[in-house]
């Protein structure tokens, strides 16, 4: 089999009745892997040829909810898919063919669109760069600093399943995407291709709900950092094996990095909550701004 679709879900029979349709339609050798979160809605009642379904005991949580969907891949490769979003076909051609023709690399990178369905168009792409990027081990440095000067959010990505035990580790407190890029470079070449085979969808067609992400970049700050704080630790060991102790130049340095890319999202978050008449959560914000500013200059 070559490529397994794993989908994490909670209470979302309706969004995910609608993302396996699009799912199932994929051109490709495949299955597609339902990891339910405990559902209370009518979740368990899907069952599809060619679907994998089951429910964890008690209720995880999204993210080692995510991993265990990952996990339980049996394909060559794996890909992970909301329950309510979905997978454009050539894009992840592309990344199968790349991936099939680089043995080498072990995960396969992409920005995703964020898209109205309803539409049918465009809203805002993801991060940008300007060519396709492959990073090796000794080039961890480089990864971070690709990380930081592009705001990359490496939260899409074709794995290779022989690896994906050592990439996704337990996700606990730090956020799991700057991890998981960390641990990719540890098992092989990461590559970052420049066109999209994820859609973030928006506005949806099965209605209203809350995205997860939407909740997160309004308050996740502290993760984001400590994912990045442990991203580069974890990337210094890569090339510095003998010497752990991180030297003090080295250490000013990544935290002035940091501290701009959490500024970065302080402004998107302050965008958002003036958007929706949040003042106060605003306000806060603008607060934490304003001290972050110099370094951030």
């Amino acid at each position: 089999m070559k490529l397994s679709i794993c989908v994490p879900t909670y209470n979302r029979f309706t969004f995910l009745k609608w993302s396996l349709a699009k799912l199932k339609a994929l051109n490709f050798d495949k299955e597609i892997i339902i990891s339910d979160d405990g559902s209370l809605d009518n979740t368990r009642e899907i069952r599809h040829e060619g679907v994998r379904y089951f429910c964890q005991a008690t209720n995880t949580g999204p993210f080692p909810n995510m991993r265990s969907a990952l996990l339980a891949a049996e394909g060559e490769y794996a890909v992970f898919c909301a329950d309510d979003d979905y997978l454009v076909e050539e894009g992840l051609a592309r990344g199968i063919e790349y991936l099939d023709s680089h043995p080498e690399v072990s995960a396969y990178y992409a920005p995703c669109d964020l898209w109205d369905e309803v539409k049918g168009e465009l809203v805002w792409s993801a991060y940008k760069f300007p060519l396709p990027c492959t990073f090796h081990r000794k080039e961890a440095h480089e990864l971070f600093n690709f990380v930081i000067q592009h705001h990359v959010w490496p939260e899409h990505a074709i794995y290779r399943v022989r690896h994906l035990e050592a990439i996704c580790k337990p996700r606990i407190g730090p956020y799991w995407a700057f991890l998981d890029v960390a641990h990719a470079l540890g098992t092989g070449d990461v590559h970052f291709a420049q066109e999209p085979f994820y859609r973030n969808i928006c506005w949806h067609p099965a209605g209203e709900r809350v995205k997860l992400g939407d909740q997160q970049c309004l308050t996740d700050f502290d993760h984001y950092r400590a994912g990045l704080e442990l991203m580069f630790c974890t990337l210094w060991g890569y090339i510095n094996p003998q010497a752990p102790q991180i030297p003090q130049q080295a250490r000013s340095r990544v935290q002035e990095m940091i501290r701009h890319f959490i500024f970065l999202r302080y402004e998107v978050a302050h965008r958002i909550l003036t958007a929706q008449g949040r003042q106060g959560e605003a306000w806060i914000l603008a607060q934490r701004m304003a001290v972050n500013l110099s370094e951030a200059a």
